[in-house]
């Protein structure tokens, strides 16, 4: 069986492994051939396959046409957010009640910058937007890293306090100040559509997809009052649950919450569309 990660185009190794515990194989799809340096730099998607402490990841490309264009534009993008915002790309954390749509506001303030823009492409705009929430999630990957390195030296700590007298005894341990975010709770809708313009782009998908974000998956929920609770033998429970739409294939399901209008849609394989959420 064989999982789709989304809506994010980079996946820590940690997820990986969790992933190829449940599956057979996963697939994380992304907007063009370049890696973001952070996720290269900290040990990320650097070719078609990365092997995990389980399995493998297939990097999955359904569109390979205007990489320099959409490189060079994401480049532009950062140097001005670097400029007017700081070193991180802070635009992905807008408040969340802004009405612009997402790929607009992005078009419009690298023409602002100067940047000539061509005709209105949605699907070349959803790899631009796709392009530049990497770089952010790659970032916040090298964050979530240096967190879960704190908390390992933290409860090292304490247990060398305890020491061996004391083994029974439980120290209370307050929560860390230091917070993991939720990277598909920024611009949730706007993620979930630029990823579906690329996913139906693909011809050959699976019927399960997976995130680890709430956000992400409480959206769908939203959308989709006839998500039911699915268990099988084959997938295990503790850190994985799972959801079917029953009767709806994955493009349609995507398409219809992701607000795109799938006109001429393609035969489909599968009639239904599993949703896991995986806590790690």
């Amino acid at each position: 069986m064989n999982a789709i990660y989304f809506p994010f185009t980079v996946i820590s190794g940690q997820t990986a492994d969790a992933l190829n515990a449940c599956f057979n194989s996963v697939s994380v799809y992304q907007p063009s051939m370049n890696t973001p340096k952070a996720s290269a730099e900290k040990g990320g998607l650097l070719s078609p396959f990365q092997r995990g402490g389980g399995g493998e990841v297939e990097i999955r490309r359904p569109v390979q046409s205007d990489d320099d264009k959409l490189d060079a534009l994401a480049k532009e993008y950062r140097k001005w957010a670097e400029l007017h915002q700081g070193a991180e790309l802070n635009f992905f954390k807008f408040r969340q009640d802004d009405d612009d749509h997402a790929i607009a506001h992005i078009r419009s303030e690298l023409k602002g910058y100067g940047i000539v823009q061509e005709a209105a492409d949605p699907l070349f705009n959803a790899r631009l937007f796709l392009k530049i929430a990497q770089e952010f999630d790659a970032e916040r990957q090298d964050v979530d890293r240096e967190i879960s390195a704190f908390e390992k030296m933290e409860k090292s700590l304490f247990e060398e306090l305890r020491g061996e007298d004391d083994a029974e005894i439980e120290i209370p341990l307050e929560k860390s100040l230091l917070r993991r975010e939720d990277s598909g709770a920024f611009m949730t809708e706007e993620r979930l559509n630029a990823w579906t313009r690329l996913m139906l782009e693909d011809a050959e998908i699976s019927d399960f997809f997976v995130t680890t974000s709430r956000a992400v998956f409480d959206f769908l929920a939203e959308k989709t009052p006839h998500l039911a609770p699915y268990s099988s033998k084959d997938i295990p429970a503790e850190k994985l649950s799972v959801y079917v739409a029953e009767g709806e294939s994955p493009r349609m399901f995507f398409a219809r919450c992701a607000g795109i209008r799938n006109e001429t849609p393609p035969s489909e394989k599968y009639r239904d569309t599993f949703i896991g959420l995986l806590n790690i």
